[in-house]
């Protein structure tokens, strides 16, 4: 997805570190910093599993829309156990991370 020209707020976050096998999970999303988050309460979000149910839903949808609109970017990596065999599991974080900031494609001014 080809990102809209402006300033972005990026987050990170990884799962699957824990566990003795499989792959380790990193995602990255990217919102326009100039969207309307005023009644979503996005200051106080913390932890997503808190949320009450009709909460969750409400952001999904605006997720969503801001998705249609181009004003939000979402990417996942995984890294599979071999790597995180070869080199351990927090350089096969920084190896995701890498991967799902070049695939943001969203270039520094």
């Amino acid at each position: 997805m080809k990102m809209k020209k402006g300033r972005y707020l990026i987050g990170i976050d990884e799962a699957g570190r824990g566990p003795l096998a499989g792959p380790v999970s990193v995602a990255a999303v990217a919102i326009m910093s100039r969207l309307n988050l005023d009644g979503f309460g996005f200051g106080s979000l913390r932890d997503s599993k808190k949320l009450s149910a009709e909460k969750r839903e409400r952001w999904f949808r605006w997720l969503q829309r801001a998705k249609r609109q181009k004003k939000l970017n979402v990417t996942v990596s995984l890294v599979g156990e071999k790597i995180i065999d070869r080199r351990g599991i927090a350089p096969a974080v920084r190896i995701g991370i890498a991967r799902v900031l070049r695939r943001l494609k969203i270039l520094p001014d």
